[in-house]
């Protein structure tokens, strides 16, 4: 893992049955394999597997192993997330914090506050308290932001920076939000545009720069399709969809999804225009998304997909892609601790 190739490492470390070895040792492997999975972003095999060391893992840890059973909690609370169990991942990412000290990375300290601001925030739009909820995705995406300026990781930084305008956003403070994000996209257009040595870094670099870009950009065009300006709003989603292109599915996904908004807004002021690109958008945002393991994404897509649908008549085909989100939601699993070595994998896929 260190040289960052976990397909290679995956396959070393599925030569060893776990069943097989010392019970001290075999947590210890579960939770590498599970950090390659999730390198790979296969998040279900990833969450089994770090589930599974969870209960492996004895409540009594030698001291130098003290880290490996933080970053255990850390990354299950990652998976968690990724599948939209939040308030398990929730429990994984306190669990983590609690288990810090001061001779913690500053960098694994930076994440978890990053994923409790994440998990904070999706809990805040289905829970009544929701100013509080706000309010905490807040606090924790100011400290991991500061942390990350600490270590002089300005990608990283950047990226709290898009996400604090997202929460500055649902707390109605519209005009900060644009403001921040207005910077973002202004400062990382031309790290984007500068040319980077064809190497695994630099295009990873190259990537990084288009994520931020591109998320910058489609959430002001969110704040746009709030304030009912659909021309503002379709110039920045277009700006996210140009950035996408050398980004991550997940940003082309979420792209094509607020492109599929914005039209179906606008259609719904104009219905004689026809024409309805906001479905092929959706269509998009789902084809992105398909040979991925983004469960929740994929729940939101259906469902955006299956409501514009039903407004345009075609109830049949709306109740298919709203019935497909309840079906994948079936697919997120619990966490328990009776998870046995019996299902572990045999091969990398």
């Amino acid at each position: 893992m260190d040289g960052n190739h976990p397909r290679e490492a995956l396959g070393e470390l599925v030569s060893f049955e776990l069943r097989r070895l010392p019970s001290p040792l075999r947590w210890r492997i579960a939770a590498l394999r599970g950090q390659c999975y999730f390198s790979l972003r296969e998040f279900l095999e990833a969450q089994r597997l770090f589930g599974y060391a969870l209960a492996e893992k004895p409540v009594l840890v030698p001291a130098d192993q003290s880290l490996e059973a933080m970053l255990l909690r850390l990354h299950l609370g990652a998976a968690s997330r990724e599948l939209g169990l939040l308030n398990d991942a929730k429990e994984h990412y306190e669990a983590a914090l609690k288990m810090m000290n001061p001779s913690t990375s500053l960098r694994h300290v930076a994440e978890a506050h990053w994923g409790m601001a994440l998990v904070s925030f999706e809990l805040a739009r289905r829970a009544p308290d929701e100013g509080s909820q706000l309010q905490t995705a807040l606090k924790h995406a100011e400290s991991a932001r500061t942390l990350y300026h600490a270590i002089g990781d300005e990608l990283n930084a950047a990226s709290l920076t898009c996400e604090i305008a997202l929460i500055e956003e649902a707390a109605g403070h519209l005009d900060i939000a644009r403001a921040a994000l207005q910077g973002i996209l202004a400062s990382w257009r031309s790290k984007l545009d500068q040319p980077t040595d064809n190497t695994p870094v630099g295009q990873r670099n190259k990537k990084d720069a288009a994520n931020v870009l591109s998320a910058a950009a489609c959430y002001l065009a969110d704040i746009e399709l709030s304030d009912g300006h659909y021309d503002k709003a379709l110039t920045y989603v277009q700006q996210a969809l140009e950035a996408g292109k050398q980004s991550y599915i997940l940003r082309r996904a979420e792209a094509a999804m607020m492109l599929g908004r914005i039209l179906e807004a606008q259609g719904l002021e104009h219905p004689e225009q026809g024409d309805d690109a906001a479905e092929q958008a959706f269509r998009q945002a789902i084809a992105e998304l398909e040979p991925t393991d983004r469960l929740a994404a994929k729940i939101h897509a259906h469902d955006l997909l299956g409501q514009h649908l039903l407004l345009k008549g075609k109830l049949d085909e709306g109740r298919k892609e709203i019935e497909r989100a309840r079906q994948l939601s079936h697919f997120v699993p619990k966490f328990s601790s009776a998870i046995t070595p019996e299902n572990e994998p045999n091969s990398v896929s």
